[in-house]
């Protein structure tokens, strides 16, 4: 019940500022808003999968944007609340509350996986880590899918910032047996000099084809290749 009251308290006495925390979507990265713009444009996606809801900005954001339904997982109770009572009035938003390797493991009752879907992970807070086994599970059951990590370490520029956990890193050497296994193709955010907000990290994974040459025209993002982060 505390985690009830205190959502209401959230959303009743601190709205406004919690819907400007982190600068807003995307951690308020502007560039990262508008490679998000272009691959919705550019693409099939049907379908959008967040791991990770906290307060629902981001979550407003994709849904504005895409016009698409998204599923929005969140483990902690008093931000499950927030984000329920938030979007409440919009059936295509649906949000619900569990660990998001549960719920990817459910992920069939909701959705249809042969659907083309977008995946924003953002799940990564305490010490027990879900990425790896998040990614292993979209893998599994989707059909090239489109994979987007945030506070993910950019190899070539230090001007981002990225989540480490003792000393494990949010980077490629986590996840580097499943990417080279399924011969995915990576991107990364250009120049952390020009973006705005937070400047938070990031990684798109696609196996894909369109979706791929779509990335590969974007002026905002730069491809590496898994074997080439790994030497």
């Amino acid at each position: 019940m505390r985690a009830l009251f205190g959502a209401i308290k959230d959303l009743v006495t601190k709205r406004k500022e919690i819907f400007n925390i982190w600068g807003g979507a995307f951690n308020g990265q502007q560039q990262r808003q508008q490679v998000f713009k272009e691959i919705i444009s550019q693409s099939i996606i049907e379908f959008i999968v967040e791991t990770g809801t906290f307060k629902g900005n981001t979550t407003a954001f994709m849904h504005n944007v895409s016009n698409l339904p998204i599923l929005s997982v969140e483990f902690d109770k008093r931000n499950y609340y927030f984000a329920k009572f938030r979007f409440m009035s919009n059936p295509a938003i649906r949000i619900f509350q569990n660990d998001s390797r549960i719920f990817l493991e459910g992920i069939n009752k909701h959705l249809n996986v042969n659907r083309p879907t977008l995946f924003y992970l953002d799940a990564h807070w305490n010490e027990d880590l879900p990425l790896k086994k998040e990614i292993q599970l979209i893998l599994e059951k989707f059909t090239d899918p489109i994979i987007i990590i945030d506070d993910f370490k950019v190899p070539h520029d230090i001007g981002f910032k990225f989540d480490k956990y003792g000393e494990i890193e949010l980077s490629t050497d986590l996840i580097s047996e499943d990417l080279e296994s399924n011969k995915l193709n990576l991107f990364f955010p250009k120049d952390s000099k020009n973006e705005t907000g937070a400047k938070r990290g990031y990684i798109i994974v696609s196996g894909n084809s369109d979706i791929t040459k779509s990335l590969r025209n974007n002026q905002y993002l730069i491809e590496h290749q898994i074997n080439d982060l790994l030497l």
